[in-house]
């Protein structure tokens, strides 16, 4: 079962050291190395080989780690899944999910499939509503305004947890979306180093952390790499500029289909953003 052990351990890996991990969970590092060795010692395993500069993972410590991510989402979606079932019923008896070209809903029909078979009655109209909406405000008005009673949408920046409820569906993987007419085109998979001397659109620093720290390692990393940063979700007119203009977009697996002439390849660096489902509470 998932417990902060687990939790503890994968934030130790995450930044590199008891240190670190102490100072992002406001505790001692003695506190952080006695969770780390009552982990080792339920397990039997030794998951990390200490060094003076910090920590790296065993074998066996790296495998645990990837099976202890996996074990975190599935909980997350677990206690999701049963949250929206208790105190939103009746709304999923007849949901009216706003969602837009630049949205794709995919994640949430597997979503749906998934509540069908454990029977759980669930119906669903897909609303078209506009895609330009990047704040508590707008997203509101959308509530009040358009015929909604949830939203799908990638979950990348701060919600008001007084006003809204967000169900965790999905991680989706950043991907790039590439012209067909830029040789990068033809790679399997792209590493954001091969990006030097490129223009790269992408979402404006400051909304996600996922995205700020892609803009970070493009500015370090990437020579001589443009960025082209927008306030909004993308829009068909921003596909149709990359295009046009041999842009390359920093965008997400889901929009594989976007436009026929962006082909999407994966990254070899992994950055996911959350997908879900939004409730406006009812007060």
């Amino acid at each position: 079962m998932y417990d902060q052990l687990i939790e503890t351990f994968i934030i130790v890996c995450v930044t590199g050291s008891f240190s670190k991990a102490a100072r992002q969970l406001y505790l001692s590092t003695a506190a952080i190395q006695k969770q780390i060795n009552q982990l080792e010692k339920r397990t039997g395993l030794t998951l990390f080989t200490r060094h003076k500069n910090g920590v790296v993972l065993t074998s066996a410590g790296n495998l645990f780690y990837h099976r202890a991510l996996e074990l975190k989402k599935s909980v997350q979606k677990t206690l999701s899944d049963a949250t929206l079932i208790q105190n939103y019923s009746e709304q999923l008896k007849s949901l009216k999910v706003g969602t837009s070209s630049i949205i794709p809903a995919s994640h949430m029909m597997h979503w749906l499939d998934s509540l069908h078979k454990q029977n759980i009655q669930c119906n669903m109209e897909l609303v078209p509503i506009s895609p330009s909406f990047t704040d508590i405000k707008t997203i509101t008005n959308l509530f009040k305004t358009e015929t909604i009673n949830c939203l799908c949408m990638y979950h990348y920046f701060p919600l008001d947890e007084n006003l809204f409820d967000f169900f965790f569906i999905d991680d989706c993987h950043i991907s790039l979306g590439i012209p067909f007419s830029d040789p990068l085109s033809f790679k399997k998979s792209i590493s954001l180093s091969d990006l030097s001397s490129q223009t790269i659109v992408t979402v404006k620093h400051g909304i996600h952390p996922v995205y700020d720290k892609i803009i970070h390692q493009i500015q370090n990393s990437c020579e001589n790499a443009s960025l082209i940063q927008y306030d909004n979700p993308y829009t068909i007119d921003i596909f149709n500029s990359c295009v046009k203009n041999n842009y390359l977009l920093i965008t997400a697996d889901e929009f594989s289909d976007g436009h026929p002439n962006l082909k999407t390849i994966p990254l070899k660096e992994s950055f996911t953003i959350p997908y879900g489902m939004l409730f406006l509470k009812k007060h």
